[in-house]
């Protein structure tokens, strides 16, 4: 599992613009449309599965995880959008 690469951030009065790797193979979305052979089920939901524990042991969640902000850079899935993340106060947190 992978996060997708940030190149940096440029503003402009109204607006901030976040540069971001390019993957031409698209999002998660595109490959869901017929059945995925079981094998490459597995591969997908493992990596999605590493990327969110990686992401919780470190104090983030991401709040709107869904095939369209996950995208393909072959064989590795990226974890997108990470606007929709943020870091949660240790302190705060509950469960095992």
């Amino acid at each position: 599992m992978c996060f997708v690469k940030s190149f940096g951030w440029y503003e402009s009065p109204e607006y901030v613009f976040i540069a971001m790797e390019y993957f031409p193979l698209g999002d998660l979305q595109l490959y869901l449309s017929s059945p995925l052979p079981e094998k490459d089920t597995q591969q997908i939901t493992y990596q999605i599965l590493e990327g969110l524990s990686f992401m919780h042991d470190n104090g983030f969640v991401h709040r709107d995880l869904k095939p369209n902000v996950s995208f393909f850079a072959y064989p590795l899935l990226n974890i997108t959008d990470i606007c929709r993340t943020f870091l949660c106060n240790p302190k705060n947190r509950t469960g095992g």
